[in-house]
């Protein structure tokens, strides 16, 4: 499809595109809504629709300010050209609250993590693809620019969707915060309990689920974890200029001021890469643990019993043509980096990102698409 301006899209259109929001071009829920696959002439394209939902609060008027808040963030130039991201083409706000996307999907990820033809090539392809999107969004071109990073704050395997290319983007941006967006007064009476909404069930920081705190630092005081640990980082400026790991935790620093910071992305993170490689997604209706509940516990009882060497991978996948032992050991262990319970625990997204560029499987099967990228 040519590029052209994003424009305003009417209800009856969006009804052709997705022949009535059929149950045959349903892809699947996120969030706050719904995902189709939809048809403008004979280009495919992606709609998502803000729907009715009970799961999780939403008062009147939240949604209006999250489309908003889209078209914001999908038309800044920085985040507009991102592989990872979707392409908008336009919006409705008369009777129905959606947008379109340039996209031709597959399926969702939460979908293909449980599929049999979901090779171990890829699903290692697609760890990197999220975790050079997150890379991208947490640290700025400017680091010392507190203003230019993002926190997704409710990744899902659900929120992202594989193309006809089996690239991973991104669908969801709900409760993005940082950069260009404005900041929502969650301080108004109404909103008292939306302050509590931290994510995904399923996905939620570890820390924040059991304590029930968002943020590093809260209300002004630094928290102290059960281990005597303060849970903030120290910065420390050279006199003659800050190494990159400084500027890193300056940005940290200055986003635990207001109580969320990139970890929180990070735990989601390890989540989705202990499901990519155990084949696991948490389903709400089927009561069972969260996946990353279930990969400490599973990672506690294998060490036990094989000593450091542990390997979460699903059994089919370690038969799989391109997997190696030492990958499997690998990605679990970087998994379970980033489930740590304690923020400042966790490794930084930029190292995940060297962690997983270090795997044979990429190494030896993905340069060509890794040299493509830079």
């Amino acid at each position: 499809m040519e590029s052209k301006e994003i424009r305003e899209i009417s209800l009856e259109d969006l009804k052709l595109y997705t022949s009535n929001f059929s149950n045959e071009n349903f892809i699947g829920n996120f969030q706050f809504g719904k995902v189709f696959r939809g048809k403008i002439g004979d280009h495919h394209v992606t709609v998502k629709a803000w729907m009715h939902q009970t799961r999780y609060t939403c008062f009147p008027g939240d949604n209006e300010i999250r489309l908003q808040a889209e078209l914001i963030l999908l038309t800044e130039s920085r985040i507009k050209s991102h592989p990872n991201l979707p392409t908008l083409i336009g919006y409705c706000r008369q009777g129905q609250l959606a947008v379109v996307y340039d996209l031709d999907p597959i399926d969702t990820l939460h979908n293909f993590i449980l599929r049999d033809d979901f090779s171990w090539l890829e699903r290692m392809r697609i760890a990197l693809q999220l975790a050079c999107l997150l890379q991208t969004l947490h640290i700025p071109p400017d680091p010392i620019d507190e203003t230019n990073y993002y926190i997704v704050r409710n990744i899902d395997a659900a929120h992202f969707v594989l193309d006809k290319d089996c690239n991973l983007v991104l669908c969801d941006f709900g409760m993005f915060t940082g950069g260009s967006l404005p900041e929502i007064n969650w301080e108004k009476p109404r909103r008292k309990r939306c302050r509590r909404l931290c994510g995904c069930y399923g996905y939620i920081d570890a820390f924040i689920s059991r304590t029930g705190k968002v943020g590093l630092i809260e209300n002004g005081n630094e928290y102290v974890s059960k281990e005597g640990m303060h849970n903030s980082l120290v910065v420390v400026v050279g006199i003659n200029g800050i190494d990159f790991q400084t500027l890193y935790a300056i940005v940290v620093y200055k986003q635990s001021s207001f109580g969320w910071y990139p970890e929180v992305d990070v735990y989601a993170f390890g989540v989705i890469l202990v499901g990519l490689i155990a084949k696991k997604v948490y389903i709400v209706e089927d009561q069972a643990p969260y996946v990353g509940k279930w990969a400490k516990k599973e990672f506690a009882i294998r060490r036990s019993v094989s000593g450091e060497k542990v390997s979460l991978v699903h059994q089919s996948l370690e038969e799989d043509e391109d997997f190696e032992y030492a990958d499997g050991l690998a990605a679990t262990n970087l998994a379970m980096q980033c489930l740590e319970f304690v923020a400042h625990d966790r490794i930084f997204i930029d190292e995940v990102v060297e962690e997983l560029l270090k795997l044979h499987v990429v190494r030896d099967t993905l340069r060509l698409w890794i040299l493509g990228r830079l």
